[in-house]
């Protein structure tokens, strides 16, 4: 925040209200958040839609600020929309979820990859429900490195699902706290969507009144087909 402030001071000597622009990117918002709350006016643009000149793939710190800085003055960047501190904080927990979902898939992939490696398969049954974890403490392997191998590849399943539920246990503890609470309720009220649907549609989406047509809903979660021109 003094860094900031420091710029701003010597960059606006005058006392005018500045304007600044970034991409959005790994960053997030919190130098947007600086400099609002210092007055000055800070626009986050989405870097797919910058207009770009064709062959023009030099790409340095000083070309792409003064790129931004001449885009930004002609008005051609698209500022992106900015949560509010408490909505990217249930983002943040909503893609936390996602991450240690991602994590559970891998822990399967790689126990069941260990098992079909030596041909233990279970026949009958869906994969991860109750007879199947029932099939897999009934397995056992003669050489004592592939018993600790299969082990903790089981211990990294039960990590890693003991892990999606804490922070699924998390969502609806906070739920009532956030502002877009009456969002929620009312998608649920949709058939198919349950609370965690309902939330992860809210959390990334925020004001679905920001898209003037269904067709910007639906190309913000690339749901619109695209067309490739395949030479042959």
């Amino acid at each position: 925040m003094m860094l900031m402030s420091k710029l701003c001071d010597r960059l606006g000597r005058s006392g005018k209200r500045l304007a600044f622009c970034y991409e959005a990117g790994p960053c997030g918002y919190s130098v947007h958040r600086q400099l609002t709350r210092l007055g000055h006016r800070c626009d986050v643009v989405a870097p797919p839609l910058m207009p770009r000149q064709p062959g023009d793939r030099v790409k340095t710190n000083r070309r792409d600020a003064t790129m931004l800085a001449r885009l930004y003055r002609a008005g051609e960047l698209t500022p992106v929309w900015v949560p509010d501190a408490d909505h990217e904080a249930m983002r943040d927990l909503i893609r936390l979820r996602s991450v240690v979902r991602q994590m559970v898939t891998r822990a399967h992939q790689h126990l069941q990859g260990f098992l079909l490696r030596h041909g233990r398969k279970h026949e009958r049954g869906t994969a991860w429900r109750k007879a199947y974890r029932r099939w897999l403490s009934t397995l056992a392997f003669d050489h004592p490195a592939q018993q600790i191998a299969f082990q903790d590849y089981v211990d990294a399943v039960m990590d890693a699902e003991r892990r999606l539920q804490q922070v699924e246990e998390q969502i609806p503890r906070l739920l009532p706290e956030w502002n877009q609470r009456p969002v929620v309720d009312a998608l649920q009220a949709m058939r198919g969507i349950a609370l965690i649907n309902a939330v992860v549609l809210v959390a990334e989406v925020s004001d679905f009144t920001r898209f003037s047509t269904p067709r910007q809903l639906m190309a913000y979660f690339g749901l619109i087909p695209g067309e490739q021109l395949r030479l042959r």
